[in-house]
């Protein structure tokens, strides 16, 4: 865990080296004794903080955030070969295709729901 420096200090257990306000602490390469960092966190006075103040807030990690989800991709339309006039109909009726009906043949069926199907012009 790592923690930001919120009031400066010299580390007696690191040659008295000198962290300042918003250096993170520990440095890279010293292991602190056990309890430090957290005795300086807390004004209290003990064996590992002898001066009672707070010198030290844990820094909370950054929780990576969920990624944008992209748009699922236009799925072409299913093969209309092999459907039944009822099929067709069905087809239609779900996918919001007017003008059609079962008095219409199905080629005319067909035609309308590739026409539907079909990108406008300069949409692609």
């Amino acid at each position: 865990m790592f923690y930001k420096v919120v009031k400066g200090f010299k580390e007696r257990y690191d040659d008295g080296r000198r962290y300042n306000e918003n250096d993170i602490y520990p440095r890279f390469g010293f292991a602190p004794p056990e309890g430090r960092a957290e005795a300086l966190c807390v004004a209290e006075v003990s064996e590992l903080n002898k001066e009672g103040r707070a010198y030290l807030a844990v820094i909370e990690p950054e929780l990576p955030k969920e990624p944008a989800k992209e748009p699922e991709p236009e799925t072409e339309p299913p093969s209309l070969e092999g459907l039944t006039k009822a099929d067709l109909l069905k087809y239609a009726e779900e996918h919001g295709v007017e003008g059609v009906s079962a008095a219409d043949t199905k080629a005319v069926i067909m035609a309308a729901i590739v026409a539907h199907n079909k990108p406008d012009e300069g949409q692609e």
